[in-house]
């Protein structure tokens, strides 16, 4: 999220949010076992499904976030 909220003003929203996913993917970058037996560990079990899908409308409603302020603020100035 900081990747979108840091980006420059000048810098369109799509490139705004192509630099968060870019964050991202470095960030997971080698860790593909560990999120496959995460995921098999969270699919095993309900409460953790219902945690997990809690943390995943935390993660998206804080991703939409800094992208509406951008949009906002882009509307502003035109």
């Amino acid at each position: 999220m900081g990747a979108v909220s840091g980006a420059l003003e000048s810098v369109a929203p799509i490139d705004a949010l192509a630099a968060g996913l870019n964050a991202i993917a470095e960030m997971l970058a080698g860790q593909r076992d560990f999120v496959r037996t995460r995921q098999a560990v969270i699919m095993s079990n309900p409460e953790l499904q219902e945690r997990d899908l809690i943390k995943l409308a935390a993660t998206c409603a804080g991703t939409a976030s800094p992208g509406s302020r951008r949009t906002r603020n882009a509307s502003r100035r035109c």
